[in-house]
């Protein structure tokens, strides 16, 4: 024989979650977690919005709107330092009206400097 599952209501069940001691640490992590996501996302939005743009036989380049630009630039520094954490040399980024950004120390091996657009 099945028996139901009793479960307290929502209510219930939310109060005693935001009284426990870990809840913040849930939260930051849930924050922590969407902002990654909201990153991922805008990316791969990017990334194919592109490539439906450039499957065109009209296709010229565009001027990225700097807002945009601005957030593709957090993104490509954030992926890089993953991306070359293991690289036996440094990786230094450079984009116009940006700067640059080490990401990853050099080594005795030297340093690699990548300059671009942050869309490119």
């Amino acid at each position: 024989m099945i028996h139901p599952l009793t479960t307290p209501d929502v209510a219930t069940q939310s109060g005693r979650a935001s009284e426990s001691p870990g809840y913040q640490d849930v939260q930051m992590t849930r924050l922590a977690s969407s902002e990654r996501q909201s990153l991922c996302d805008t990316a791969e939005f990017f990334v194919h919005h592109e490539d439906v743009l450039r499957g065109g036989s009209d296709w010229s380049a565009r001027q990225i709107p700097s807002d945009l630009e601005s957030a593709l630039w957090g993104i490509v520094t954030k992926v890089a330092r993953l991306h070359f954490a293991r690289s036996r040399v440094g990786v230094v980024l450079v984009a116009p009206s940006y700067g640059r950004r080490q990401v990853h120390a050099m080594t005795d091996l030297g340093t690699v400097v990548i300059a671009a657009h942050p869309a490119s």
